[in-house]
């Protein structure tokens, strides 16, 4: 079963509703966009696409907008994503992806098909797949 889940590819297990947030919007509009998609983290769209993409996580927020530094109560996405974005093709295993996260210390990683952000894997994608729950042997 674990060679089987090592070779699994990415586009197998990636989530396919990515959701995407513009660089310019406040924090506070970014953590509701996130409670209605239900979801941890959005992909930023950068306002200059020769930026390319970022990311903004549930920490990002959290720790931006409960400990702000001064003056900083009303940032933007732009403020706290991470860019540049590590990005995997969906033709990689889960083996190479895994490999990859924990070399960047990651959670979750876009899926990237050469023209745009088509998924995105996280390590709770992974463990809900292999890991279904108590009565597994």
């Amino acid at each position: 079963m674990l060679e089987k889940m090592r070779e699994t590819l990415v586009r197998d297990l990636m989530n396919r509703e990515v959701k995407f947030i513009r660089e310019d919007i406040s924090l506070l509009d970014a953590v509701w966009k996130m409670k209605e998609f239900g979801v941890s983290c959005l992909v930023v769209e950068s306002a200059n696409k020769a930026d390319g993409y970022g990311i903004v996580t549930r920490k990002d927020l959290i720790n931006k907008l409960i400990d702000p530094e001064p003056g900083e109560q009303h940032a933007f996405v732009s403020d706290v994503m991470s860019r540049p974005i590590v990005t995997v093709p969906p033709t990689v295993s889960v083996s190479a992806c895994v490999k990859l996260m924990k070399r960047f210390n990651m959670r979750r990683v876009p899926v990237f098909d050469g023209k745009q952000i088509v998924g995105i894997l996280s390590n709770s994608d992974i463990f809900k797949r292999f890991y279904p729950g108590p009565g597994v042997h």
